[in-house]
């Protein structure tokens, strides 16, 4: 497999292995941070958003547009976890809402459901 799509699997399985028995999201930020500083993740953000930046300028100005305001997002977004768990805030999650109604995530979500179950089945058949 080129490394390219490689790198596509393994962000397309982090979505999918939320159906995993035994997912915790917890355990999924405690080992995230416990491996990245801030400063880490904030030096590899924007890397990615340069590469990123540079290679959109050429092509679309719209497009370029738009991930700087996502990749502008991501810091702000990363950092509040950190302090909400390094602070061990508590926080009432009923009160967050989303950019899509919760029925267009949960279907989203239903159908991951369903990819995840079929390989699953297919990988316990050939082993």
């Amino acid at each position: 497999m080129k490394p390219v799509y490689a790198n596509l699997v393994q962000l397309d399985l982090a979505f999918y292995e939320i159906y995993q028995e035994g997912y915790s999201p917890l355990k999924n930020i405690k080992d995230f941070w416990s491996i990245y500083a801030i400063d880490t993740c904030k030096n590899h953000i924007a890397a990615l958003m340069e590469n990123s930046l540079t290679h959109v300028m050429a092509l679309d100005m719209t497009k370029q547009s738009g991930e700087r305001d996502f990749f502008g997002a991501l810091p702000p977004l990363l950092i509040a976890y950190f302090m909400i768990h390094f602070q061990k805030l508590e926080i009432n999650w009923s009160e967050i809402s989303f950019s899509e109604p919760r029925e267009r995530i949960q279907e989203d979500l239903d159908t991951k459901k369903r990819i995840y179950d079929f390989f699953s089945s297919i990988s316990k058949e050939s082993k």
